[in-house]
Order: structure tokens, then sequence, then C-alpha cells
């Protein structure tokens, strides 16, 4: 559904160390990300990641769009910005700055 949080990432210093401790906190079943870059988590809602090698030390989130390509274009006309869309194969998304300075992601599933 358009606005929900659908999406997130954890960025860590090192991913089996962030792996044992969030697995230990909070019961997280995880596997190897494509790439060997981090772990996705299986069991949350909604899904979630934890990398290595991102900047950053909070998570990051994704909000559900049904149109990117419009919500690209409604953030740069409300004084924000984004990166340019990354097309895959589970869908699209983009990094965002809101007119603050706040980031976050957009992510419109593949149809």
């Amino acid at each position: 559904m358009a606005g929900d949080l659908s999406y997130f990432y954890i960025p860590v210093a090192d991913r089996q160390r962030a792996g044992v401790f969030f697995s230990a906190l909070l019961g997280w079943d995880l596997t190897e990300r494509p790439g060997g870059d981090g772990y996705q988590i299986d069991n949350t809602s909604p899904h979630g990641g934890i990398v290595e090698g991102r900047e950053g030390n909070r998570p990051h989130v994704y909000f559900h769009v049904d149109d990117i390509d419009h919500a690209v274009e409604r953030i740069q006309q409300l004084g924000g910005s984004a990166s340019e869309i990354d097309r895959f194969e589970e869908g699209a998304s983009a990094e965002c700055v809101d007119d603050q300075g706040t980031v976050f992601g957009l992510f419109q599933p593949a149809r």
C-alpha cells in the first residue's frame, strides 16, 4: 500500500558481528544477501537487511509508492531531491532527501 514502510536496512561496519548481535537480541533469522555484503532478515515485517559498507549508522527506510517516477518528480516539486531511479528485477528504488535534509528511500515493487 502506498506510503507504508516497505523495507529497511541497517548499515554496519562488521556484518557478522551485527548478525550475531541482532539475531540474539531480536530473534531475527538471517540469510546471506546476494553479493555477500550482509544479510537479509527473513522474519520481519516489513522486510529488512543488515548491510556492510554503506554510509551511516542509523537504519535507512524505504516507503512503498505506486509510481516511483511520479513520486520522484513530486519530491523535486516539494523542494527535496532524489537520486536516479534504480530499476531491478524486484522493482525500482530511489534514494531521497526531503526539503529539510532527512534521508529516506522510495520503493515501487515490480508489477
